[in-house]
């Protein structure tokens, strides 16, 4: 589970933030065999199988749709109140982000996805009309929305952040890199979700977050790469107000046993009480 660094509203480093799935991302994230998904929502819709991603539910018909938003409304209303809660992902698509599910754009899942009618202009108007339904809930929480680029429009991700911004819901990326941060100064138009341009156009007029793709790895490997430099581009080049970050940079900072603590707890230490200092909900600039 991830944990926040901080949010606009207020320093939430002690609170929770909630994400919210309809649909697992995977089979391996299901429990016992179990999808995130409820069998008798997915006996009341299409849906489409793609090897190991498990069954997902066409969104966009009322068999999901229906009990997801009813779902959503309850949850809503259950948490009202709850001063622990720092802000609300619900998912627009699988997990908590803006697409159907890993995947979908390619070979043979693709294919069952579009005989089941998935277009870009589809997907968008989905999109739009699911984050009109979440402002609609009047949350006494802040809700966000994660956004992810659509293969084929390059301009959904844009549109869908416009839609979160004029309801002043926060808009955020779930996939920052060394390699997102690279993109950003040598082809900036090739930034995941758009977020280069996204980010500074709603910098201050909603909360902006970001997650890393997976867990950071101490000594720089991987896909993501280190906590450190990545913590520190995000604040002071991206002005992010919201960072969320799994359970292992913690580990590392804080876990005597556990691997990597020994040569990299004073690092990750830094970066994280850094980063708590600098963000936050004085900042908008």
């Amino acid at each position: 589970m991830n944990r926040v660094v901080r949010s606009t509203r207020a320093p939430i480093a002690e609170l929770s933030r909630l994400i919210v799935w309809g649909t697992d991302e995977k089979v391996t994230q299901e429990v016992a065999g179990t999808p995130a998904t409820p069998a008798y929502v997915l006996s009341a819709t299409d849906t489409v199988s793609c090897a190991d991603i498990g069954t997902i539910p066409v969104y966009w018909e009322a068999g999901y749709q229906d009990p997801w938003r009813a779902f959503e409304a309850e949850f809503v209303a259950h948490v009202a109140g709850d001063a622990k809660i720092g802000y609300i992902r619900f998912g627009l698509g699988t997990g908590g982000e803006d697409f159907p599910v890993d995947g979908f754009d390619q070979g043979t899942c693709n294919q069952a996805w579009v005989a089941k009618g998935l277009t870009a202009d589809r997907w968008l108007s989905w999109s739009l009309s699911q984050i009109e339904y979440e402002a609609s809930l009047h949350s006494d929480h802040p809700l966000n929305i994660g956004t992810n680029s659509f293969p084929g429009d390059k301009n959904l991700p844009d549109q869908v952040a416009a839609e979160a911004a004029k309801y002043g819901i926060g808009i955020g990326m779930e996939g920052m890199t060394a390699t997102q941060i690279d993109l950003a100064t040598t082809h900036p138009d090739r930034c995941y979700a758009d977020w280069c341009t996204t980010f500074p156009a709603w910098l201050g007029r909603v909360p902006i977050e970001v997650q890393p793709y997976s867990p950071t790895a101490p000594d720089g490997s991987g896909p993501t790469g280190a906590l450190p430099p990545l913590l520190s581009y995000v604040i002071a080049k991206t002005r992010t107000q919201v960072v969320e970050l799994y359970a292992q940079e913690w580990l590392v900072a804080d876990d005597p046993t556990r691997t990597g603590y020994a040569g990299y707890h004073d690092a990750r230490t830094s970066a994280l009480k850094k980063a708590a200092s600098e963000i936050g909900g004085a900042r908008g600039d």
